[in-house]
């Protein structure tokens, strides 16, 4: 089985969540985390790019440790691969990242902005994303691949555990 989880909001909080806790903490913003990103829109060009391409905001968070557990168990028997929309400028800094934190196959990393059609080319058989039912729709209707939305890091050891027991784990 090919088993692909995207990075931001499954395997690591979300680039958004580093951005806004700096903004708050470090340089005094204090709205909400929604009002800072309707905000974000009206930032400088500079501003915003220099926000996407930090490598600290794609490294601050630590992973929930049970879901590396999982994936070194499933990759005994299994190919993990990894998905972001990063810039593929961050790609050094994401392996290591993965590889820092001793996730199976850290090197797999796919960069796309359109996650069915990786999906399909690269015969993924689950997609693990990160709150887009409207992809899952897609991806479930139109290939062979069982695509999930998930939102939180323990509903992707949930969804990590059914796919080790479908698979005759």
């Amino acid at each position: 089985m090919n088993i692909c989880l995207e990075i931001d909001g499954v395997l690591y909080k979300s680039w958004e969540e580093a951005v806004y806790q700096e903004y708050s903490e470090l340089r005094g913003y204090e709205g909400t985390f929604k009002k800072f990103w309707e905000e974000f829109d009206s930032m400088s060009d500079d501003e915003k790019s220099n926000c996407r391409q930090t490598p600290l905001y794609y490294n601050k968070f630590i992973p929930y440790k049970p879901i590396i557990d999982m994936l070194i168990e499933l990759a005994k028997d299994n190919e993990i691969s990894y998905i972001t929309s990063r810039d593929r400028s961050l790609y050094d800094v994401t392996v290591r990242y993965l590889a820092r934190n001793k996730f199976p196959n850290p090197e797999f990393v796919y960069h796309s902005d359109d996650f069915s059609y990786t999906t399909r080319v690269n015969e993924i058989d689950y997609l693990l994303v990160s709150n887009d039912q409207e992809l899952v729709d897609r991806i479930n209707k139109s290939f062979t691949a069982v695509a999930v939305s998930i939102t939180v890091e323990n509903k992707t050891l949930d969804v990590l555990e059914r796919i080790y027991a479908s698979i005759g784990k």
